[in-house]
């Protein structure tokens, strides 16, 4: 009497047959220094890159130093333009390398995680990891920010450091030689806190990348869920099912 019929389909299936669960073994002492031993490689590898920087950087900045401070002591004004730009751009992401010296996130995490712990292995992975997500979570944040920063900064330097090298002379009451040192002065460190900057937000922080690492060998997926549920339209009605799993 209908033009079409509704068909409901109720399907529950239990499977009895599954093994009980399996509770969460408790970390060993052995995973705990596991922890601490991949920890250690991190470490290990922040430190050399970073002092490997500072060495690398301190002297390439020190050959533009001693090239910009012979140059600025030449009579021709061309010489002196050269040089102040040489001495900004040398001195500038030489401080930046400075800060390097201290540190990093991971290389602490790593050092507090070799301190006497008297309790249960659990608990000292569970201080471990929390500060290592911690450092990561940190990271992160700092280099966003610093990499914000430090774009915005370089920027402004470079632009105008240009515009005075590249406009007539008078501008701002500058001479034209004075605008060359000016200008020179601003875009000598503007183009690498710029390029630093840059990098600070593309590549992510040895803290993070370690925290992912270590979050991705030691997770665990999440379980099922015990119901499941579907609906499938048809013609003239639709089909439900439920399905009801134990574990």
């Amino acid at each position: 009497m209908f033009a079409g019929t509704w068909v409901l389909s109720l399907i529950l299936s239990l499977d009895l047959s599954a093994r009980a669960p399996v509770e969460a073994a408790t970390p060993t002492a052995a995973e705990s220094a596991a922890l601490r031993e991949e920890l250690q490689i991190y470490a290990r590898r922040s430190r050399d890159t970073r002092l490997a920087f500072v060495a690398s950087s301190a002297i390439t900045k020190a050959a533009l130093l001693t090239t910009g401070f012979i140059l600025d002591g030449r009579a021709d004004d061309v010489s002196k333009s050269i040089g102040v730009g040489l001495i900004a751009g040398g001195a500038a992401p030489l401080l930046f390398s400075a800060m390097l010296l201290a540190p990093a996130g991971i290389e602490t995490v790593s050092a507090n995680a070799g301190a006497t712990n008297d309790g249960p292995a659990s608990e000292e992975i569970r201080r471990i990891e929390g500060e290592w997500m911690r450092a990561a979570a940190k990271g992160r944040r700092t280099r966003l920010i610093a990499g914000t920063i430090e774009i915005a900064a370089g920027a402004g330097l470079s632009a105008a450091g240009a515009y005075l090298l590249l406009a007539k002379g008078g501008l701002w009451g500058l001479t034209r030689n004075g605008q060359y040192e000016v200008g020179s002065f601003l875009i000598g460190p503007g183009v690498p806190i710029f390029g630093v900057g840059v990098r600070s937000l593309l590549v992510e922080s040895l803290e993070e990348t370690s925290w992912q690492a270590h979050e991705a060998r030691s997770g665990t997926p999440p379980p099922s869920p015990p119901v499941t549920g579907g609906l499938v339209p048809l013609r003239g009605g639709f089909l439900a099912s439920l399905v009801a799993s134990s574990w």
